[in-house]
């Protein structure tokens, strides 16, 4: 294992998981089950050259990719959940490659060949050619490009633009050994992939918002705090993986490292936040729907997707083995201690 920064604890961690307080339903899309099986058969088929290895791509196909994207997209048109799905598959590959410090999540070099092998399938000047990351982006790509209006194509490739680009700065950090401060952490983990994956869940509900994101700054803080929702939900539950990987970027190192706190006091911090995103993402949406822009249908249906979000990112969270480790199967146990090993979480209650 890459070991970039000396253990900051051991090799088995306990600390007290506060129940999060959640005000927002889970809903589910109903044709999960179909999109879990056809997005096994698109792992194998199409991301399989992604992996190192057949251990790591059995590990993606039980990590419940499909059931995120059917939590955070319930209302998706039935025909574009499985896109969808197929999405999460591919970009959470990316992510992987580029935060595992096994991998090459401590490598900008070698890091950046996958970045400069897949630009062009974004920038509009991909030539048919490139390596097999290219190919799996172009091909997501022009996936989903027959049901986006050009303009929301184009904001979509300029998210993912960024999403990419964001990767750079992380890798180079991780490789120095570098934790940055609360702000600068959340903004880089914001923009890395949050914005794109909430135009795919426009495209999921069939609506092009790309004039009104344009125009109301309320709507535009509105998904920024979905967008920082997921980072202190899946920090919270990708601590594990990321602690044992060597990679201390992460909310809760961040809080360690950078603020002096003890474990504990850190994994309470972050659950305090999930809370506290919720309720400004509330308070935002109430705002929207007192104001002209949100008397639009598209607009109110919206919103209410982008709380689904919220909450079937962190039920998502508590079920996949993708944080919890391999063979995780949740007890449905939501606060009380938890354990964590290099290979998995265990949920005491």
């Amino acid at each position: 294992m890459t070991e970039i920064r000396p253990k900051m604890l051991g090799d088995e961690v306990e600390f007290y998981l506060p129940e999060i307080k959640r005000i927002i339903p889970v809903k589910c899309h109903p044709q999960y089950a179909r999109a879990e099986e056809l997005n096994t058969r698109y792992i194998r088929s199409e991301l399989r050259g992604l992996y190192r290895d057949e251990a790591e791509c059995q590990r993606n196909l039980t990590d419940l990719h499909a059931l995120w994207a059917c939590l955070v997209n319930p209302n998706a048109k039935d025909e574009r959940i499985v896109k969808s799905a197929y999405w999460t598959s591919c970009w959470f590959t990316y992510d992987d490659i580029m935060s595992d410090a096994d991998w090459l999540g401590a490598m900008p070099a070698q890091a950046q060949e996958v970045i400069d092998d897949v630009l062009p399938a974004l920038n509009g000047d991909d030539d048919g050619t490139g390596k097999k990351y290219r190919k799996a982006a172009r091909d997501n790509i022009l996936m989903m490009q027959p049901d986006m209006t050009p303009r929301q194509m184009k904001r979509y490739l300029r998210d993912l633009r960024e999403y990419i680009d964001a990767f750079t700065d992380e890798v180079a950090m991780r490789a120095r050994g570098e934790i940055p401060d609360w702000k600068t952490y959340l903004d880089m983990h914001v923009t890395s992939g949050c914005e794109a994956n909430l135009t795919v869940l426009e495209y999921g509900q069939g609506f092009d918002l790309t004039e009104e994101l344009e125009t109301s700054k309320e709507l535009r803080e509105a998904r920024r705090l979905v967008g920082e929702s997921y980072v202190v939900v899946n920090d919270l539950f990708s601590f594990r993986k990321e602690y044992f990987q060597g990679d201390y970027g992460n909310a809760i190192s961040v809080f360690m490292l950078n603020e002096g706190l003890k474990l504990q006091e850190a994994v309470e911090k972050v659950c305090e936040l999930i809370e506290e995103v919720e309720r400004k993402f509330i308070e935002k949406r109430e705002e929207i729907l007192g104001s002209p822009i949100g008397a639009r249908p598209d607009v109110r249906a919206h919103l209410s997707e982008l709380g689904y979000a919220i909450a079937g990112n962190l039920e998502w969270s508590y079920r996949t083995p993708r944080y919890n480790g391999a063979g995780h199967v949740w007890n449905g146990v939501r606060s009380g201690k938890v354990t964590i090993t290099p290979e998995r979480t265990i949920y005491h209650g």
